[in-house]
């Protein structure tokens, strides 16, 4: 696994959770709000800390004592927030100034900012995401919900993210943009990266995942993989169905 947790608890929700995440797979956290959710990928990113159990990349196990760490380039995980407009972006900056926030380093030289440089990543990076050019210098404010969430994905990618965490990233984006998230996410996977991604729309993790997991109550109840994947069984589980509920005990 690219990115392991073992015996995991964090924040006031996670207690105990096992979970492996694949290079090339999109893996799916299912669960009702409030399950955890938000602890386990909070931490995977260094921003919550841990209170009990292990992060490893790679297979090695490491401190992420804040996003710092998770941006180091022996571990490059990338976090796409709930919330883009207070979390994800500064709407009054630029697009260019989003984006390459994470990794402004690597264009400044004796304090100053190599600015043709800057632009010229984020450009490329926009392309690949279909974001008008106009993004390099308008504030991020000024883009739909869909645009604003391709500049905070953009970021990442900037920044050669290799585990992306997604937190609900369609909520609030129009169909169309939806679409094109879709086919980013499953290029990602498919060219090695690995995604671990959480959705309230439980359709969304079905056709989009290799793998899903339910947490309820702080714990991971049942992981699905393949053609066993279904509606049905994330809700049950997520409802702490009978199945759910045993499994629970039994960890």
């Amino acid at each position: 696994p690219v990115l392991e947790v073992r015996a995991l608890s964090a924040g006031d929700k996670l207690n105990g959770v096992d979970m492996v995440l694949r290079p090339g797979e999109i893996h799916g956290i299912a669960g009702l709000q409030g399950m955890g959710q938000i602890d386990l990928f909070t931490a995977c990113f260094g921003a919550l800390p841990v209170r009990a159990g292990a992060i490893l990349v790679d297979g090695s196990q490491v401190h992420l004592g804040s996003p710092a760490d998770a941006l180091h380039p022996s571990i490059r995980i990338g976090f796409v927030p709930e919330d883009r407009k207070t979390e994800g972006l500064f709407l009054k900056l630029d697009g260019t100034a989003n984006a390459s926030l994470p990794v402004v380093d690597r264009f400044s030289h004796l304090g100053f900012l190599d600015l043709k440089g800057e632009e010229a990543a984020t450009r490329s990076v926009f392309q690949a995401v279909d974001i008008a050019e106009r993004a390099l210098y308008t504030a991020a404010g000024a883009f739909s919900g869909g645009n604003q969430q391709k500049i905070a994905i953009s970021k990442w990618l900037l920044a050669e993210s290799r585990i992306l965490l997604l937190f609900d990233p369609t909520r609030g984006i129009d169909v169309g943009t939806k679409h094109q998230l879709y086919i980013l996410m499953r290029r990602f996977a498919d060219a090695g990266g690995a995604i671990l991604f959480h959705s309230t729309e439980v359709p969304e993790l079905v056709h989009l995942c290799d793998r899903v997991s339910v947490l309820y109550q702080g714990r991971i109840t049942l992981t699905l993989e393949g053609d066993t994947i279904s509606e049905t069984a994330i809700m049950e589980a997520a409802l702490g169905g009978r199945n759910a509920a045993l499994r629970s005990l039994q960890q």
